[in-house]
């Protein structure tokens, strides 16, 4: 008797399919994963490094040219500084040769020295001089002045004389520009009954004169016992 044979499915190829998967999920796994780790490295850790790096480039050249810049301010204000001295000295020269030293006590006396040409080419003829009150000269309030500052007063002087009306202003003329620190101070004119042509004539200017030195020294306290 023959028993017919029954044909079963054999479990093996689904078994081996799927165990082809597996090997293709792991391959693809261990060729995804490296390059998922190096993407999430780069995105994570290398690009902000990057751009900070990136960052920090450019305040570096900021700060670079910041220092030129300060070291050039630096160049200029030492060029300043020597022109301000410069400066300072021709002022000191020409105001040491513009001032008015007394002679004998008298500032009258050693403006009339230097008047006295210029005097006789105007034609006006000196009399007399006196010296008038001072005017001090002092700083702004709150200036920064350094230890020794020399101050200056204007000292004016009047001079009496006889001269007509062009023979003074001639007179005026010529010691203004002769001396360019002199001013005008005041004018008088009075008619001479004797001399219709000639009058008498008053005029004072100011000249520059040294006053006190700045002392920054504390005052001593008290007084000598």
């Amino acid at each position: 008797m023959n028993i017919p044979q029954t044909k079963t499915s054999d479990p093996r190829p689904n078994t081996l399919a799927g165990q082809k998967v597996t090997a293709n999920q792991k391959t693809l796994l261990y060729t995804a994963g490296p390059l998922l780790a190096a993407a999430a490295v780069y995105f994570l850790l290398f690009q902000p490094a990057q751009e900070r790096a990136g960052a920090l480039k450019n305040e570096i050249a900021g700060l670079e040219q910041q220092t030129a810049s300060m070291h050039a301010d630096m160049k200029g204000m030492v060029a300043l500084r020597d022109e301000v001295k410069t400066l300072a000295k021709a002022r000191d020269e020409f105001l040491n040769a513009a001032e008015l030293v007394p002679l004998f006590s008298s500032y009258g006396r050693r403006a009339e020295q230097r008047v006295k040409t210029h005097a006789v080419h105007a034609g006006f003829d000196l009399v007399d001089n006196t010296d008038l009150q001072p005017i001090p000269l002092r700083p702004p309030e709150g200036a920064n002045l350094p230890d020794g500052y020399q101050f200056f007063s204007r000292q004016p002087v009047d001079f009496k004389g006889a001269a007509s009306f062009f023979q003074a202003a001639d007179f005026i003329a010529r010691v203004e520009k002769a001396f360019p620190c002199v001013a005008l101070y005041s004018l008088s004119i009075r008619p001479h009954a004797a001399t219709p042509k000639q009058h008498k004539v008053t005029v004072a200017f100011e000249w520059p004169v040294k006053g006190e030195r700045l002392s920054l020294a504390p005052a001593p306290k008290g007084g000598r016992k």
